[in-house]
């Protein structure tokens, strides 16, 4: 069934593709939140279920991991659609900069850190240590890494008490008027994002590029497979998704050169120094953790930490509500928290909505991030949470057992139901009168 939005329609649509990736339709304007997994899928799906769509205003990235942002590259490059710009994650100021210029030095680094790292855990016997174990065994290493790096205080700052109102009242839009999508941020370029674009406009193929990656992924498989102090199968599959974050990283930055396309930059670790998220697009976008910047800081980082998700710095963004629509909270994989087991909340630094809101389900409904829920039903009444993606361990026990209006997934594995498109959509009254189109999944596990 395939769908049309004229300019007084609102919509938010999880789209059936393995990984997440949502489409917000907000009156004439178009945003897509990540890609999903599979390289060629998000336009195909797009054609299929969109058919009018040609133009999308804003594509995010929340963050690296491969479920949310492998499809994005190709997208990119789909002569089928125009782009306005694309938002990325900061951090990968870390990244770019060698990984355009030296892709093999960059390979050949990485490799050699797994080497390194090997040696460190050479007490660990790596056959028996689960992909996701393994992970978290690496993780408080690189948030450490990151924050001593970074000088990050050990708290991060707290809001003021005495937030303003988002949007007053009486200034909220009837959500089809004209948006000034570039209001914060001045239109030349990063100098030294300038200089990469210069770099790969000169230099002409990718081959060596291509190359590098190839070879990291054999050194890697050797070094599975070799007699002597074989590499654990965690590890391997670890350093060969690394490789691939670097290779999506690279490809969207291609694309979006080759596009010509504005970029902009949204940087998680600027906002643990402050506490207070800034940039976007006010009244129709704007970070939940991040601070928007032309020049994020580059940090002296191992690769490791320069490359390694994690769920805490993904960044999550908020569309403020207007008269047409209602408020959209976009999680990515974030548990919208930091400190302690999750417990100082994001949301916290922002203002609470003016009516209920509709949020994406953090890190696919998975019980790790079961904190999440309580920060957001604190900070808000929740009319519809949509869930993408996921594992059989997702949605965990937490996302079940909520109680709110509605909960729709686009794939349940644990039902063995393939991706379906699953959303909601509206038109004027809502929030008051709640959505008028329902599709998807309607959760019934238990």
């Amino acid at each position: 069934m395939s769908l049309s939005h004229p300019p007084y329609r609102s919509s938010l649509h999880a789209l059936p593709i393995s990984g997440e990736s949502f489409l917000l339709c907000r009156g004439r304007y178009t945003v897509l939140v990540d890609g999903g997994y599979e390289r060629n899928k998000v336009g195909s799906v797009l054609r299929e279920h969109f058919p009018d769509l040609n133009h999308i205003d804003i594509v995010v990235c929340t963050h690296a991991d491969q479920d949310h942002a492998e499809g994005l590259p190709s997208l990119l490059q789909d002569r089928s659609f125009s782009f306005g710009q694309v938002w990325l994650p900061g951090r990968w100021v870390d990244v770019l900069p060698e990984l355009i210029r030296d892709p093999k030095g960059f390979m050949s680094g990485l490799v050699q850190e797994l080497d390194e790292l090997s040696d460190q855990y050479s007490d660990r016997d790596y056959d028996e240590v689960e992909e996701e174990d393994f992970a978290e065994i690496l993780s408080d290493r690189v948030r450490q890494e990151r924050a001593r790096a970074a000088d990050v205080p050990t708290e991060r700052p707290r809001p003021a008490d005495d937030l303003p109102s988002d949007v007053p009242r009486d200034q909220i839009d009837r959500g089809d008027e004209v948006v000034d999508l570039g209001a914060t941020e001045p239109l030349d370029e990063p100098s030294w994002f300038a200089d990469l674009r210069k770099h790969m406009r000169e230099r002409g193929s990718d081959e060596a590029a291509q190359k590098a990656f190839k070879s990291a992924r054999r050194s890697i498989h050797y070094r599975r497979n070799r007699a002597k102090r074989p590499l654990g199968a965690a590890v391997a599959a670890y350093w060969l998704g690394l490789i691939e974050t670097a290779k999506t990283i690279r490809g969207i930055a291609e694309a979006a050169i080759e596009r010509d396309l504005r970029i902009r930059w949204f940087d998680f670790v600027a906002y643990s120094k402050t506490g207070a998220p800034a940039g976007g697009v006010p009244g129709f976008l704007v970070p939940i953790n991040a601070v928007e910047q032309r020049e994020p800081e580059q940090l002296d980082l191992s690769y490791l930490a320069r490359l390694s998700p994690t769920n805490e710095a993904s960044l999550a963004f908020f569309a403020p509500a207007t008269r047409r629509t209602p408020g959209v909270l976009f999680c990515g994989d974030s548990p919208l928290g930091d400190g302690p087991e999750y417990r100082n909340s994001f949301l916290d630094s922002r203002p609470e909505p003016w009516g209920p809101i509709v949020a994406t389900a953090p890190h696919h409904g998975s019980e790790n991030n079961r904190i999440a829920y309580k920060h957001i039903f604190r900070w808000s009444e929740v009319d519809v949470l949509l869930r993408a993606g996921g594992t059989k361990l997702q949605p965990g026990r937490t996302f079940k057992r909520l109680r709110c209006s509605l909960k729709l997934c686009a794939k349940c594995p644990q039902r063995g139901m393939l991706p379906v498109l699953a959303g909601v959509e509206g038109t004027h009254g809502w929030p008051f009168r709640g959505p008028q189109f329902v599709r998807g999944l309607s959760c019934g596990c238990r």
